[in-house]
């Protein structure tokens, strides 16, 4: 992690893993909710009420995790970067 990666990293912590979570998660999978669902509704125009429902509830819990896993996946990188710079004695950030 770069030293600007970071500061920026920092700064998204302090808004709380929460708040990371669902902001990245619904924006990721609202994004992949409306490319698959336009996708399968040009298809099965009849089906558009099952289609909108089954696709929420996916892109939802997928959204979900997949912010999950951004923030662990972040929050380690993070922890090497802290670590380096303790060992190398440049301080925190």
């Amino acid at each position: 992690m770069t030293p600007d990666r970071a500061t920026k990293w920092a700064e998204t912590r302090r808004h709380g893993r929460w708040t990371f979570i669902w902001r990245t998660g619904l924006a990721w999978g609202g994004t992949m909710f409306g490319i698959f669902f336009g996708m399968q509704v040009a298809q099965n125009p009849g089906r558009w009420l099952l289609l909108l429902a089954v696709n929420a509830v996916i892109w939802l819990f997928a959204g979900f995790f997949f912010g999950v896993t951004v923030w662990y996946t972040t929050e380690r990188s993070y922890a090497r970067h802290l670590s380096k710079q303790s060992a190398t004695g440049g301080g925190a950030l």
